[in-house]
């Protein structure tokens, strides 16, 4: 299956919280790698996928306490 990057606006702030979702979106089946810019103003998560679907992973950042869009090209 061919791997997807999909990008997100999300409202992470700081490393702390990155702790807190790293198990969440390492434990996704699908996603071979992912990382965020917390200085960029929408506060990035880019996610290298085989197969995951945006709202699963929608899901999983809203049900931690987190907003996550994804943006579109």
């Amino acid at each position: 299956m061919e791997q997807t990057i999909l990008v997100f606006k999300t409202n992470l702030e700081n490393k702390k919280q990155l702790k807190e979702v790293r198990p969440a979106l390492d434990g996704l089946e699908g996603i071979n790698s992912w990382n965020t810019d917390l200085e960029d103003c929408d506060r990035i998560l880019r996610v290298v996928s085989c197969g995951t679907k945006p709202e699963t992973i929608i899901q999983q950042m809203r049900t931690l306490g987190y907003n996550c869009e994804e943006l579109s090209d």
